[in-house]
């Protein structure tokens, strides 16, 4: 039995948010069975799908950024031991948790949820739902938004 999730179709959302913080122990069904390599070669797979399915956006390509830069100034850091440097990585570690936490119109991950329940009028528990299925739902959302405006 595979102690692993495959893909957003079977990530929980409350998994999902936490490993797009960066807590990668969340790809397992089982928080107890797993290893850190397995663990991220299984973020590596479960985040294709949701790629594969949403694409990129230009937030993305940010955060893409900001884990590049984040990663050669603990590079430099390692080589200079430059207080300066370190400053710079908990500023921009910072930043990219900032932007994994809220969604793009800058609503925290709660926010998004509590206003999807309100438009369906009934709750959405995060340890039930798919990410697949609360992305899709944010679609929809977003697409009688639009039709509100016209």
């Amino acid at each position: 039995m595979n102690c692993y999730y495959e893909s957003i179709d079977d990530i929980l959302l409350f998994n999902w948010w936490k490993i797009r913080e960066g807590d990668f122990k969340y790809c397992r069904i089982d928080l107890e069975k797993g290893s850190q390599k397995k663990d991220e070669e299984a973020f590596i797979k479960i985040n294709d799908s949701y790629l594969a399915e949403f694409g990129f956006d230009s937030e993305v390509e940010r955060i893409i950024e900001l884990r590049r830069r984040i990663a050669m100034l603990q590079c430099d850091f390692v080589v200079e031991d430059n207080q300066y440097l370190r400053n710079e990585i908990r500023r921009l570690e910072s930043e990219l948790k900032e932007i994994l936490t809220r969604d793009k119109n800058g609503l925290s991950n709660e926010v998004v949820l509590i206003h999807l329940e309100k438009w369906m009028g009934f709750r959405l528990d995060e340890k039930k739902i798919t990410a697949r299925k609360f992305y899709n739902i944010v679609r929809e959302y977003e697409k009688f938004i639009e039709s509100q405006k016209g």
